[in-house]
């Protein structure tokens, strides 16, 4: 496409640049990458994490929640990285350069905390939770609906991790929204803020290491579409992502708005 042959003259200026180290033009700079892209997954958590921290420190009702869904989401996203977006979505560096390192949790921990309690946070709404048993069941049962739909798509009809992760998560979220239709306005909330989240994250990194996008992707199954710098891949899936998990814990814990 267009995009992918745009990044390649992109990277084909930088090596320009790179061997002759003389008489840079101005206007060139920008494509130099300024940070290893060994460090590039890594920063761009730490600006995950930042978000999260300010979320942390801006309602303690809200933290326990956080903390419950960053951990489940962190070590969901080590499972669905290695099983799935590692082998055709992406191949990101990490710092201890295996195929999988301490980046993996820390994005999944920071987003999973972010979109558990973002549509609270910005709607200042507030839940009361139950807790029973039986809704612990059932949450772990769509989790477990979740992995199993989309390993059938990836596995067995052999889509792309993408495609497999769209029709997965829409499929999941459409069930868990029939059990609790009053949890639509968070989830679609949820996904717009979880969406707009991506934004500052990819800021820092088309600004780091403008090629860190064509290097890292795969984009032999990617539509190579880029919406400002950023795959249009990656802002479909944080938007379903908290399309999900942004209403999940309301519904793993049987929450319901507080009356004031």
């Amino acid at each position: 496409s267009s995009v992918v042959e745009h990044l390649l003259d992109v990277k084909r200026a930088e090596s320009s640049i790179l061997s002759s180290r003389t008489n840079v033009p101005g206007s060139m700079k920008y494509y130099i990458n300024m940070v290893s892209f060994s460090y590039v997954y890594l920063g761009t958590c730490a600006v995950f994490l930042a978000v999260w921290l300010l979320l942390y420190v801006l309602r303690k009702d809200t933290r326990r929640q956080m903390l419950t869904m960053s951990l489940l989401v962190g070590i969901v996203s080590i499972c669905t990285l290695y099983f799935w977006y590692t082998v055709d979505w992406w191949h990101p560096k990490t710092v201890t350069n295996t195929r999988i390192g301490i980046e993996d949790f820390l994005i999944g921990f920071a987003g999973g905390g972010v979109m558990s309690v973002c549509y609270e946070i910005f709607s200042g709404i507030r839940y009361r939770y139950s807790g029973s048993t039986s809704y612990t069941v059932r949450a772990l049962a769509m989790l477990v609906f979740l992995a199993c739909i989309t390993s059938v798509f990836f596995y067995g009809f052999a889509l792309s991790s993408f495609w497999s992760t769209v029709l997965g998560l829409s499929i999941t979220t459409v069930i868990m929204l029939l059990f609790r239709p009053d949890l639509l306005g968070n989830s679609i909330l949820s996904g717009v803020l979880s969406l707009l989240l991506v934004l500052p994250a990819y800021g820092f990194i088309l600004y780091a290491s403008p090629t860190w996008v064509l290097e890292t992707y795969d984009w032999r199954y990617l539509s190579g579409v880029l919406v400002v710098g950023i795959p249009i891949e990656e802002l479909v899936f944080w938007f379903l992502s908290g399309l999900f998990f942004g209403p999940f814990y309301e519904f793993w814990k049987s929450g319901t708005i507080r009356k004031e």
